[in-house]
């Protein structure tokens, strides 16, 4: 016997009311081909449309902090540290951040993190965690994979995002800002490889 449409939403809404407060919507998780890194849903979709995005909400200088200081959305870039690895051989994204407005060059910062295996992965948590408060201007630059082993002092970066594009001269740029944060560490780089 068929269920009619109807019959079908009037039991889900059913169900939906019965559990009350503690019914949650599930967020649907981005996936992405794991040859190509091309977005296969729409929240893989929605995090590529807005890391491309040459501009973000930029609407607003300044905001108020929580010590009721007025801070410009310019010192609050200069604040966040350049570079973020975590040892372990990940993927990474180099983002380029200005504000709108100002006559200061772009703050560029790289961001790796571990467990998460696609680039716009790691630019979606770095947006989420430290970019997205801003209102500045956030675009991704490239990508590729950085090899930290700190217990030998050495960083490797080297490859390409696929979902990104090859950005030249990300990878050589992303060496330098990490040599600057590792001064102590051997850092090499490459283009070659994935």
């Amino acid at each position: 016997m068929a269920l009619s449409m109807c019959t079908v939403l009037t039991s889900i809404m059913l169900v939906y009311f019965a559990m009350g407060s503690n019914a949650k919507i599930h967020e649907v998780k981005p996936l992405y081909d794991d040859v190509t890194g091309a977005p296969l849903n729409d929240a893989a979709r929605n995090i590529l449309r807005q890391a491309r995005e040459s501009e973000s909400k930029a609407s607003k200088l300044e905001y108020v902090a929580s010590n009721h200081q007025v801070l410009t959305v310019q010192e609050e870039v200069k604040k966040l540290d350049p570079v973020h690895i975590e040892p372990g051989v990940w993927k990474f994204v180099m983002i380029d951040i200005s504000t709108p407005g100002s006559n200061l060059s772009s703050k560029k910062i790289v961001r790796s993190f571990a467990n998460l295996h696609y680039h716009a992965e790691m630019y979606s948590r770095a947006f989420e965690h430290e970019l997205k408060a801003l209102n500045a201007n956030i675009r991704v630059i490239g990508g590729g994979r950085i090899d930290f082993r700190p217990e030998e002092k050495f960083i490797s970066v080297y490859g390409y995002s696929k979902t990104f594009g090859r950005a030249p001269g990300c990878n050589e740029a992303t060496a330098k800002l990490i040599q600057e944060r590792f001064p102590d560490f051997q850092v090499k780089w490459s283009d070659d490889g994935y």
